[in-house]
């Protein structure tokens, strides 16, 4: 397949794109309007994108992607657009990582930043995409920067969170870089810290189910650590607050009451008095009076079934209430 004339959307997108190395970047496409010309709008690291025009780009792209003497810059800007269209083109991953990876360190932290504007961008595809995230993690394992440490990936998962909740394979992502940065980069932040800032992005989602999924991994990696004790008075205030914050404020949120239970249920993550102390405050809820307020009885009803999963499931020793 011979290479095209570079239409003027390949050529405005892959400018862009090739004059930004290193940044993350903010992607949109947006609608045309029937009386206005579909054009490119460009902004600093901002880009917006009519899908007339992104369509018009490929008509670019994939004969030049195809083409047998295509250069390796000429594969990474038609790849790039192919990426924008179609977020599981495993081919044209896979070109980018042969060429990443030939050329060395610098460009793959480039490719990081990249990878990191797709996927926290409002690109409903792109920010939960498996093969997205499955380069990135290929990216951070041989190019990641350590000295950024876990911090700067987290940010990229909450962001990707923002713009797609209950996004699994971003939190998914961030379990990752949990096991990478924590042994490479000690003189960062950890699992303290991380379990303060998880907690505080849960308590602003709270009907998540993937941000309290990944918070219980990090109580979990609590026990790995040399002297899991010390994990232990964070960890029961963590649990305290989240229990209180969904009974008084936000009730009704099953995605709080599975990461209480589950953490309740287990002898292993909290002091037994503690354990005893918050499974007690759980009964006094269930036995207390309920305001008949739908919110309420839903609480009422999801507490109960905590409360009752904790005794059935992880001999609890706890009742519930009749």
């Amino acid at each position: 397949m011979t290479k095209p004339v570079p239409t003027p959307a390949y050529t405005k997108l892959t400018t862009f794109f090739n004059s930004n190395p290193g940044r993350i970047l903010h992607i949109e496409f947006y609608p045309t309007q029937p009386d206005t010309p579909p054009k490119i709008l460009t902004s600093g690291p901002n880009i917006a994108i009519p899908k007339p025009l992104l369509l018009q780009a490929f008509q670019t792209a994939h004969p030049t992607f195809s083409s047998a003497d295509a250069t390796k810059q000429e594969i990474l800007d038609s790849s790039l657009v192919l990426l924008l269209i179609a977020s599981e083109s495993l081919t044209a991953v896979n070109a980018r990582r042969k060429i990443i990876l030939d050329r060395g360190a610098r460009s793959g932290r480039d490719e990081i930043q990249l990878i990191a504007s797709f996927l926290t961008s409002p690109l409903n595809k792109h920010n939960k995409s498996p093969l997205l995230w499955s380069y990135r993690r290929w990216l951070i394992e041989r190019f990641g920067d350590l000295e950024e440490g876990i911090g700067a990936e987290l940010g990229v998962v909450e962001a990707s969170g923002e713009m797609h909740p209950r996004n699994y394979y971003a939190w998914n992502h961030a379990r990752f870089a949990t096991t990478f940065f924590l042994p490479r980069s000690p003189s960062h932040p950890q699992l303290s810290y991380l379990l303060d800032r998880t907690e505080n992005f849960a308590l602003s989602h709270v009907s998540d189910t993937s941000v309290w999924s990944f918070l219980q991994f990090l109580f979990f990696q609590t026990l790995e650590q040399p002297d899991p004790h010390t994990f232990r008075v964070q960890l029961g205030e963590i649990v305290w607050r989240s229990m209180e914050f969904v009974h008084v404020l936000a009730r009704g949120h099953e995605s709080v009451w599975v990461f209480v239970r589950t953490v309740l249920g287990s002898k292993e993550l909290l002091d037994a008095g503690k354990r005893r102390e918050l499974v007690g405050v759980l009964e006094g809820w269930v036995r207390g009076d309920v305001v008949d307020v739908e919110d309420a009885r839903r609480e009422r009803m999801l507490e109960e079934r905590a409360l009752a999963w904790i005794g059935k499931y992880r001999g609890g020793g706890v009742s519930t209430a009749s």
